[in-house]
């Protein structure tokens, strides 16, 4: 529905009465979305993750994330017993020692 609107207000020369946020008129106009878009989208999750990262820095980062036990997976909303991984969780530590 909202692309027919903004194709409507594009076709008709008139301004878009709707709001959009950085990342997805990044991606409209076909620019390259980065990591600091992401602050416009959701302002609380950049926050988390750059202190994350900031974590990272640190002498004894793996020690810091594994204490984190984080777990990159999707939960399905209707089966609840049935979740995917993401990521192989060995790679984020490994990755995480690198730093």
């Amino acid at each position: 529905m909202y692309c027919r609107v903004i194709g409507l207000c594009l076709l008709q020369n008139e301004t878009c009465p709707l709001f959009l946020c950085r990342p997805i008129i990044k991606y409209i106009l076909g620019r390259e979305i980065r990591w600091h878009d992401l602050a416009f989208y959701d302002a609380a999750m950049f926050e988390n993750l750059r202190g994350l990262l900031a974590d990272t820095e640190v002498k004894d980062a793996g020690q810091i994330l594994g204490a984190l036990e984080l777990t990159f997976t999707i939960n399905d909303e209707v089966r609840t017993d049935l979740s995917t991984s993401l990521i192989d969780l060995s790679l984020l530590v490994s990755l995480a020692c690198d730093v």
